[in-house]
């Protein structure tokens, strides 16, 4: 049916902007940019469940410190870049979606500090995609979606 088409065409172009919304993401991480990150990927509050705790950024001024903090521990290693290896977009509904991916981390000289996985819940807010959860998880955690 054509209503089927209009509905796949639009969950197609949805998860190709929560894509790109990823990769641009992961390119301020790579590029040290708190502050876009800030102001860009993450829709404060943001909850970040970490293995051992959950912490809570409640504005955009505290997601930048945490990841000011987070990109200065990597910097004492030599960090350089992450790359996406995989990720899974799962549209849930027109707001939001579920992302699970596998990334590489860099040093310097180009060796592998890493290898991560995190699964993360996007919202759309003002026609954006942005990040409003990040699970932390073993790479063999990522989940995946039926279509």
């Amino acid at each position: 049916t054509m209503t089927g088409v209009a509905q796949s065409t639009g969950r197609e172009a949805a998860k190709a902007d929560i894509r790109k919304a990823l990769e641009d993401y992961v390119a301020a991480f790579s590029a040290g940019r708190a502050d876009v990150i800030a102001e860009r990927s993450v829709l404060a509050p943001m909850l970040n469940l970490g293995g051992t705790a959950v912490s809570t950024s409640m504005t955009a001024e505290d997601v930048r410190k945490r990841y000011d903090g987070n990109l200065k521990a990597l910097a004492a290693q030599k960090y350089q870049r992450s790359t996406v290896d995989s990720a899974t977009v799962c549209l849930l509904n027109d707001a939001a979606a579920v992302v699970s991916g596998q990334f590489t981390r860099y040093r310097t000289d180009g060796s592998v500090l890493s290898k991560i996985a995190a699964t993360y819940v996007f919202a759309k807010s003002d026609g954006q995609w942005k990040i409003t959860t990040l699970i932390g998880h073993g790479t063999d955690r990522a989940i995946t979606c039926q279509e």
